[in-house]
Formats: structure tokens, sequence, C-alpha cells
């Protein structure tokens, strides 16, 4: 006679089911999300955390300028999508050693040619209409 938990986990994989303990990660729309970096002013862009890269629901410890309105929405998919996903496995494929400093420009939230991206970036990339 099998054991229980044999049968128990033969049933999970005959269903195409994943165990309790390890939800199927959220998957984003792309329709529905706003552009990461699209702008028209300085005003719209905002120093925040960004996501890994496949993984959606987990946010890096480091910043980067964004679009205001995909950090509204992405918090709010965020709350709606990811509470039971564990966001561990993704914050320690970061290592121990933190990356280096940038400078502060990079920190200081522009617009430039209708992304949003540091002050760096608008110092260092002259406009069209301002090149020589």
């Amino acid at each position: 006679m099998p054991q229980p938990q044999l049968l128990l986990l033969a049933l999970f994989f005959a269903c195409g089911q994943q165990p309790a303990d390890k939800p199927a990660l959220p998957v984003v729309d792309p329709v529905e999300t706003p552009d990461q970096f699209a702008c028209s002013t300085d005003q719209e862009c905002v120093l925040a955390p960004w996501h890994f890269e496949g993984h959606p629901c987990c946010n890096a410890p480091y910043t980067q300028v964004q679009a205001e309105s995909f950090v509204t929405w992405r918090d709010r998919w965020q709350a709606q999508s990811c509470s039971d996903v564990d966001c561990g496995p993704a914050l320690a494929s970061l290592g121990t050693i933190p990356p280096a400093q940038p400078m502060p420009c990079y920190f200081e939230p522009r617009c430039t040619r209708g992304l949003c991206g540091g002050s760096c970036q608008a110092v260092e990339s002259p406009s069209p209409a301002s090149a020589p």
C-alpha cells in the first residue's frame, strides 16, 4: 500500500499545481504597465527602489530615478498581487558586497528627452537644439 505522503505528492503533480508553500509568481500584464521612465517634466520623476528583473514583486535595496506613474502603479500592483511571495532568494542574489556609490547627480530626478533619469544625464547629454 502506498504511503499517504507519496499519494499527496502524486496528486499535486497530476493536477499541475504547486504545493501551498510555493505559490506561483504573479504575472505582470504589459498592457496595464505604465512606462517605467516616460515623462514630460522633472516633477514626474522620482527616486524609488527598482524591482528585480524576473521578480516583479521584489524591490531591490537600491534606488533609481523612475516615472512617478510607474512607481505608484507598481506599489499598488505589488500590494494586490505579492502578499505570498518570498523575496529572500532575490535579495540573496545580490551577495554581501554593496555596489559602489554613484555620483550625487544620479539621485537628482530629471526628465531629459522624455525619459526620467538623474541630472548626470542632463549635464552629459546636450539637447539637439543646444548642441554646437
